[in-house]
């Protein structure tokens, strides 16, 4: 589970030991639950008795998390600020969801919690089933997901982060994700309250967890962009003689290839017209589309065209280096939600235009109103034409 946490030096350890039934032969890995990307720790090859134990290195000032995981099983872990030892049992078919921590009661509160985002999980791929077997519209199949994730939320705040903030099982439901897609988003103003509960809960108990610095951080950061939204918003009410007029729910902000924020009605207006374009760069067709647009940007820009490019890549670093030989904006979503085949389901911004298939277009026209969707390439000079006349 994908979860933002970090990896600092340490000089004590802790111990993670136990048995696992029926798993004779298989890889038991060890995981530090780091910055943005678990670190394997340790890898043992279990044998007939299902015996292990693993001794692994421990943050400094506050408690530290660990992942057990065999194959796409897995189980979370924590330590307390006194390293109390952690003792499993488990049996290797049903490893990642019925499996015993002993009198560890921390432990058994962060199964409790872990177990919710697994149901989740499962709740989220049964949706995804259903909608790509074609038994539910994509209508039904967005609902379907947002009342999961906010049946979820409600769960969580209430038992797990505001009942105790400063409990290590309320920073790791903080940072849970279901196959890439942050639950807890610190620009929501609910979600950012609850993300400011538990940075003041570990200030006061484990001021010098590195943690600390990350809470404050994210916690801050969101204040900051809800803050700067709300007045660009009020701004925006206040300049009714602008003839730009996309309406609200049709603004995209994403980070481009230097980490900055880019919104989309930042290219909308001065005579503009914006072709805003779905797309992935690992797609195979991506170099051919890419190259396309290059043609019409090569010979419309002088005459007011811009493109505003929405990549919903999973690899940041590939899409970086691909995007800075465009000349356009690109910039990235990193909220998408894919299916167990790899293909992509849900992603914010493409949800907001009512995207089925990537490569899609869409074309802005100079006073700022959604003017044509562009399904077919072949299609897309021309429609252009019509625009900039």
């Amino acid at each position: 589970m994908a979860v933002i946490f970090c990896g600092c030096n340490s000089n004590h350890s802790g111990v993670i030991d136990g048995v696992i039934t029926n798993a004779n032969g298989e890889k038991l890995i060890l995981e530090h639950l780091s910055a943005g990307t678990p670190v394997v720790v340790d890898t043992i090859a279990l044998n007939e008795s299902g015996k292990f134990s693993f001794k692994p290195q421990l943050e400094t000032g506050g408690p530290d998390f660990f992942c057990l995981r065999i194959g796409n099983q897995s189980i979370p872990l924590a330590f307390d600020t006194l390293a109390t030892p952690i003792h499993i049992t488990a049996d290797f078919k049903r490893f990642g969801s019925d499996y015993s921590v002993g009198d560890n009661e921390l432990n058994a509160l962060l199964k409790e919690a872990a177990q919710e985002g697994n149901r989740l999980r499962r709740s989220v791929l049964d949706a995804n089933a259903a909608f790509n077997e074609r038994k539910i519209t994509n209508q039904v199949y967005y609902d379907s997901i947002a009342t999961l994730v906010d049946n979820y939320k409600e769960t969580m705040l209430k038992k797990y982060i505001y009942n105790d903030p400063s409990n290590p099982v309320a920073y790791y439901v903080l940072f849970e994700s279901v196959r890439g897609l942050s639950i807890f988003d610190p620009y929501d103003a609910v979600d950012n309250r609850a993300f400011g509960a538990v940075a003041t809960g570990w200030m006061h108990n484990y001021p010098n967890s590195p943690r600390v610095e990350i809470l404050k951080k994210v916690t801050t950061e969101g204040q900051i962009i809800r803050k700067r939204d709300k007045m660009q918003a009020e701004r925006s009410d206040s300049l009714n003689n602008i003839p730009v007029t996309v309406a609200t729910n049709f603004e995209i902000v994403l980070t481009d290839i230097r980490d900055k924020e880019v919104a989309l009605s930042s290219l909308i207006g001065n005579d503009h017209v914006v072709l805003l374009d779905f797309t992935a760069y690992y797609l195979q067709n991506s170099p051919a589309h890419n190259a396309l647009l290059a043609k019409m940007y090569e010979k419309y820009e002088s005459r007011g065209l811009r493109i505003y490019q929405v990549c919903l890549d999973p690899d940041e670093n590939f899409w970086k280096v691909s995007a800075s030989n465009v000349p356009w904006t690109s910039v990235r979503e990193k909220d998408v939600l894919w299916d167990q085949n790899g293909n992509i389901q849900y992603a914010r911004s493409a949800a907001i235009y009512n995207i089925q298939q990537i490569p899609m277009i869409y074309l802005i026209d100079r006073q700022g109103s959604v003017a044509a969707r562009v399904e077919t390439e072949s299609k897309l000079e021309g429609e252009i034409l019509k625009l900039l006349k």
